[in-house]
């Protein structure tokens, strides 16, 4: 197993037989469909390419400006099932939701970490607003309920498919 980032993925000649890749497609952009095309490249014939992305939810523990961002920046997984259809590749797509439970201080921490990708894109001090939406929200809550969302898209290229 080798652990990278998308970016690095592509200087490796290497070929994989399964490839998992994780969060923030939606800040890729234009690039995206040219990662898709290094990996369909990089893929044994019968491999499998998993996409996962975390998908927001109106319930989530984050600031009005950020859930707003995430959403509107947010690829569908249709979309990007349709360019790793354009580059090769068979695609069928999932969502899964599970209910989370955490602690009112771990949320916080994550927007104080930028634990989500779409948080990379604000400034502090708008991090440090969003922090005091957050307080005011939950007040003496200890623990959140929300639903954690993540779109699926699984992709194989046609010769796995005849095998």
């Amino acid at each position: 197993m080798v652990q990278m980032g998308t970016l690095t993925f592509g200087r490796y000649p290497m070929r994989y037989e399964k490839v998992l890749l994780r969060d923030g497609f939606s800040l890729l952009k234009d690039s995206l469909r040219h990662l898709l095309a290094a990996v369909f490249n990089q893929l044994d014939p019968a491999a499998r390419f998993l996409i996962v992305d975390s998908a927001p939810s109106s319930d989530a523990p984050l600031f009005a400006e950020g859930l707003h961002l995430w959403k509107r920046q947010h690829r569908s997984p249709e979309v990007i099932a349709e360019l790793m259809r354009e580059v090769g590749f068979s695609a069928q797509v999932k969502t899964v939701e599970c209910l989370r439970c955490v602690s009112v201080m771990q949320c916080y921490a994550w927007v104080e970490s930028r634990d989500w990708p779409i948080l990379h894109s604000f400034p502090k001090a708008e991090l440090q607003r969003g922090l005091s939406e957050l307080r005011a929200r939950y007040g003496s809550e200890r623990m959140v309920e929300f639903t954690s969302r993540f779109d699926l898209v699984l992709g194989m290229k046609p010769e796995a498919l005849r095998n």
